[in-house]
């Protein structure tokens, strides 16, 4: 491999979404908790003022990339959602997609849900109004005796708490097993 000039190691087009794409990769790695700057500016061959520049200390990287990786797991929540008329199964297909963005990301997952960063006040938890939405076309398509806010925050709570189980216990989602836990959830 040939080796960077000092003047390609200062002058990165995109250093900045190199260094969130390489913080992304290593937080997965190892865990949010032991990403560091330092690191991050050795492997991309720049010195650390560099990387500095773009994000001035751990907390700063890590509230980017919870805004990334927050945007990440939206777009993965509503794969293939809109597929069916039916509200049983968009919600079937959110929850799913959860389980799966647990057991794929498992580290990004717990960042998104257990670190203490949070997400900026003009930002919403990903999937939120969607679920929403979904609960909404629960109620009426099922007549059901709920309200929105209940019965979206029931959902909520049941599926990021087993997509946290299914996380740390390297399961597979099943399913039979969430469409019978959702019609309970929904009668």
């Amino acid at each position: 491999m040939a080796e960077k000039s000092k003047t390609d190691q200062y002058h990165h087009k995109n250093l900045g979404q190199d260094i969130l794409t390489l913080g992304e990769e290593k937080l997965e790695e190892q865990g949010y908790e032991n990403v560091s700057l330092r690191e991050i500016a050795r492997d991309l061959e720049v010195t650390p003022a560099a990387v500095y520049r773009h994000f001035p200390d751990k907390s700063s990287l890590m509230s980017n990339l919870l805004i990334k990786i927050s945007q990440e797991f939206d777009d993965q929540l509503h794969a293939q959602v809109l597929n069916s008329p039916e509200a049983s199964q968009m919600l079937t297909q959110m929850v799913m997609n959860c389980l799966t963005f647990s057991t794929e990301r498992t580290e990004a997952f717990r960042f998104l849900f257990s670190s203490p960063y949070e997400l900026p006040t003009d930002k919403k938890l990903p999937g939120q109004k969607s679920l929403s939405t979904i609960a909404t076309l629960l109620i009426a398509q099922n007549d059901l005796e709920v309200t929105v806010p209940v019965l979206t925050q029931r959902i909520w709570a049941v599926m990021i708490g087993y997509a946290n189980l299914l996380r740390q216990t390297h399961e597979l989602a099943d399913v039979a097993w969430v469409r019978s836990l959702l019609r309970v959830l929904t009668s």
